[in-house]
């Protein structure tokens, strides 16, 4: 009861207007700002806000200063909102790179005009051959380079057995041809299973020591066309398992871009030749200016990877190293 009476008087005087007592509301406190957990629209944001969507019109700058700053951007970004090349059309990435292989494709085909005739189409038409200022949107860039790589091949042979090459950017083979005094088929995009794990496979270049159906028992050196923005461990492992399965002499990737250093060294050391095209460093403009150079770059690379073999002494190096094991087993 006494304490029921004091809630009843104490009540009473707020409640009283000549108790003299301030009765007003007492303005809240503003709240600490606390940091609010991201929420997946925050993440876009944040995404878009780093790493600007490539813009290929010119406006003062040339698309070789706005690739460069959009891979400046890229880096800055954290590694799950960075941009990958496959989020880019292939004819958004690099325009001028894009233009100087198509030249390239143009300089050498008609280099080759007296010994085979180029198509881009199944059937040799005149329709068909390579024409025109620019590649069509159709075709992507590791399709010109695969092409461009193809066409220098022949370049460097001592002689090609056949009159006409076509459907130079898809499947097509086998193209015979002689090298050092030898007899080679080159075959593009062609179906084969590993020597090993009988799992199916499609190089995208093939040379191999016979015209029959294209096997791990006749390959002699692979060649692949990477356009992604970034080369890792993962693929170039994977790219390992592939030539280890065919029993590959040499193996070549081309990257559009130059990968982290320690990624091409460890390549290497696996046997595999990763090459950068060379359009992000400071040969670009002697490459993109004149058509002959990226010919002579591309030719180059592939001859010096035919004749290290660098898969294969990989391979033999392994081999070695093993047996030394099993004798302390």
């Amino acid at each position: 009861m006494r304490a029921c009476r004091w809630r009843i008087r104490f009540h009473s005087i707020l409640s009283c207007p000549s108790s003299g007592l301030d009765t007003r509301p007492v303005p809240a406190a503003p709240a600490a700002s606390v940091p609010l957990r991201p929420t997946t629209r925050t993440k876009q944001s944040f995404a878009d806000r780093r790493v600007p969507k490539l813009e290929l019109r010119n406006e003062g700058k040339s698309s070789s200063a706005k690739i460069t700053q959009e891979r400046a951007a890229n880096s800055l970004a954290p590694p799950a909102y960075r941009r990958t090349l496959a989020s880019v059309t292939p004819q958004q990435d690099d325009p001028e790179a894009r233009l100087a292989l198509w030249r390239a494709l143009l300089n050498v085909s008609e280099r080759l005009a007296g010994r085979c005739a180029v198509f881009a189409s199944r059937l040799p038409m005149q329709d068909g051959r390579l024409h025109g200022e620019k590649p069509p949107k159709s075709i992507a860039n590791w399709q010109l380079v695969e092409a461009l790589s193809l066409l220098a091949i022949l370049l460097r042979a001592d002689d090609i057995l056949t009159p006409n090459v076509t459907n130079v950017f898809g499947k097509t083979g086998p193209i015979p041809v002689r090298e050092d005094g030898k007899d080679r088929w080159i075959w593009t995009q062609p179906n084969l299973s590993g020597g090993i794990s009988g799992l199916a496979g499609r190089p995208d270049i093939l040379v191999t020591f016979s015209g029959g159906v294209p096997s791990p028992s006749t390959a002699l050196r692979v060649i692949e066309c990477k356009c992604r923005e970034q080369i890792g461990a993962p693929l170039i492992r994977a790219e390992f398992g592939k030539a280890h399965d065919l029993r590959i002499g040499s193996y070549l990737i081309w990257s559009f871009y130059t990968p982290n250093k320690a990624v091409i060294e460890g390549a290497k050391s696996l046997g595999l030749d990763l090459v950068s095209l060379g359009f992000d460093t400071d040969r670009r403009g002697d490459l993109i200016g004149k058509p002959e150079n990226l010919v002579a770059h591309v030719a180059n690379t592939l001859e010096v990877s035919k004749r290290h073999a660098g898969f294969a002494r990989a391979q033999l190096k392994a081999g070695e190293a093993i047996s030394k094991k099993m004798t302390e087993m």
